[in-house]
């Protein structure tokens, strides 16, 4: 997903707001990357569980935002 979007942006000259908006999208999938690894990897039960919570929203906002793209192209 990180590698089609990369693709996109750079593969068609787009206009400053739809760039921004799939930059946003690169930024909120690859934080969702890291918090869901920093989940894996934190001992204590409890922030493993907020660490998963957390990357799971930050993937549903990240799918929010490349639907919103989509529609826009």
């Amino acid at each position: 997903m990180l590698t089609l979007l990369a693709m996109l942006v750079e593969a068609e000259p787009t206009p400053y707001s739809s760039r921004c908006l799939f930059d946003a999208q690169l930024f909120v999938v690859e934080l969702a990357m890291i918090t869901g690894i920093a989940g894996l990897l934190k001992g204590g039960e409890m922030q493993k569980r907020m660490l998963s919570h957390g990357a799971a929203i930050l993937l549903i906002v990240g799918t929010i935002l490349l639907s919103i793209g989509a529609a826009i192209l």
